[in-house]
């Protein structure tokens, strides 16, 4: 950060973001130019240009800030007693805020941007990576953790997408409902998604099958095995390699 660049609550770096939003919101990125962004937030160009160094930083500050927003409402899902019902509030925030602004939620998945994601990105990710961990210390997660947060990440996205590029009176929002529960059967099988399944579940789920049951297993033995002091830190990691190539094996029989 150069001395000239503003933090986020900077007056000029507001002005000129919540215009360049407005901008791109109703006409896209070709329709934004510097000029009328510092002529609508009362700064002079050579100004905005110190700012943010060019349009490219421009687009980035917004986007940025979409994913601040995005977060924020993340954060306010609260949790519950239920993961399975935690992770379908998640899904549908992200839709309906998806929604809520179709430029710039495009703009935000990566159209017009090369820069690397934001914290906000990088924060919401996590959050998301965070419910499915309790899904996995409840033992109800049929795949690895990684696989399950790559999973909802893309299908909602694509959801999402498929959804924007749709005009907005033929659009079928059950269709982001049955693809939600077609991931969470995905990962919790249907059971758990009916919510037949109650408090720690050790495998055996009769839609499993073996294999499935063993990925339930291995992957909650990974979500608690940090709350245990029992063993050292290289037997932890032995065991963690040991329970990983299991589960890989398990997952791809």
């Amino acid at each position: 950060m150069t001395s000239d660049e503003p933090s986020e609550d900077d007056p000029r770096r507001s002005r000129a973001v919540s215009v360049a939003s407005e901008i791109l919101s109703r006409d896209g990125l070709h329709g934004l130019s510097t000029r009328m962004v510092a002529q609508r937030a009362g700064l002079q160009t050579p100004t905005l240009y110190r700012l943010f160094g060019d349009k490219q930083g421009l687009v980035d500050a917004v986007v940025h800030d979409w994913h601040r927003d995005h977060l924020r409402v993340q954060q306010s899902v609260a949790p519950s007693t239920d993961p399975v019902d935690d992770l379908r509030a998640g899904w549908d925030a992200h839709v309906r805020f998806g929604l809520s602004d179709p430029r710039l939620y495009t703009l935000a998945q990566g159209e017009g941007t090369n820069a690397a994601p934001p914290q906000p990105a990088t924060e919401a990710v996590a959050l998301l990576a965070a419910r499915v961990h309790r899904l996995a210390e409840h033992g109800l997660l049929r795949v690895p953790e990684h696989r399950a947060v790559q999973l909802v990440l893309a299908t909602g996205r694509g959801v999402t997408l498929s959804l924007l590029h749709t005009p907005e009176d033929e659009r079928d929002l059950g269709l982001s409902v049955l693809a939600r529960e077609a991931v969470v059967v995905a990962l919790v099988g249907t059971d758990a998604a009916a919510g037949k399944v109650t408090g720690v579940d050790t495998g055996g789920v009769p839609d499993a099958g073996h294999g499935l049951a063993l990925t339930r297993t291995v992957t909650q033995l990974l979500a608690l095995l940090p709350r245990s002091s029992a063993l050292s830190a290289a037997e932890r990691r032995l065991l963690e390699e040991w329970l990983h190539r299991i589960g890989e094996e398990s997952t791809d029989a």
